[in-house]
């Protein structure tokens, strides 16, 4: 098994271990929130991985058609100038550099089907884990509900019609204005909002630099 291979390997079997955690629930259980999010990066990591080494595949490649194409251009020109002996030398060359291209664009190829079956396997992951923190939160909320619902009964046994209508409406209202939502949620939203901007200023200063590179190019 090749190098391209085994990254390859590695990085489905990673993330299949960690859909077989969540589909667990006691595994779920154990895993806290800091550690849940170090495996979703990791398993984003991989797909990383994949893809910058499919790029790499996919620009050899294309340095390899335009040496072939240079190789072919020699080629006439030596026949031309009655240099079968450099012809011949460089359209060995040619088939050489044709032969390594179509190994790239295979190994692009392969390294493109495991980036898809991986993508679909890290969306699977996320979707659970972003399905578990609901749950979880949700969880949390109906307990603290459970627990302020029954301060309110207990207060008085022989409450009126009234006075239950009344704090009924209390805790709809109370529930109603977020009292009982979790604070990590926004915390989560705005750190995910952090992260955004951050990748975006990053993709900004690349495109610059691309920018820059075209125009010193001759």
């Amino acid at each position: 098994m090749g190098l391209l291979d085994r990254t390859g390997e590695r990085a489905r079997r990673r993330v299949d271990r960690l859909l077989e955690t969540l589909e667990d629930p006691a595994e779920t259980a154990a895993y806290d929130t800091e550690q849940l999010r170090d495996e979703l990066d990791a398993a984003d990591a991989a797909v990383v991985d994949l893809v910058a080494e499919r790029k790499r595949q996919e620009a050899r490649a294309d340095r390899l058609s335009d040496r072939v194409e240079e190789h072919a251009t020699r080629a006439r020109e030596a026949v031309a100038a009655d240099r079968e002996d450099l012809a011949r030398e460089l359209l060995g060359r040619k088939h050489e550099a044709e032969r390594r291209r179509a190994d790239a664009a295979d190994r692009a190829a392969d390294l493109r089907d495991a980036e898809a079956e991986l993508r679909e396997r890290r969306n699977r992951l996320h979707e659970r884990a972003r399905t578990e923190r609901v749950r979880a939160t949700e969880r949390a909320a109906e307990e603290r509900l459970a627990t302020a619902s029954a301060t309110v009964e207990g207060l008085s046994a022989s409450s009126s019609v009234d006075e239950s209508e009344a704090r009924a409406a209390a805790l709809a209202e109370l529930r109603d204005d977020g009292f009982f939502d979790d604070p990590a949620t926004e915390l989560e939203r705005e750190q995910t909002r952090e992260e955004v901007e951050a990748e975006l200023d990053t993709l900004r200063t690349q495109i610059r630099g691309e920018d820059d590179e075209a125009e010193d190019t001759p």
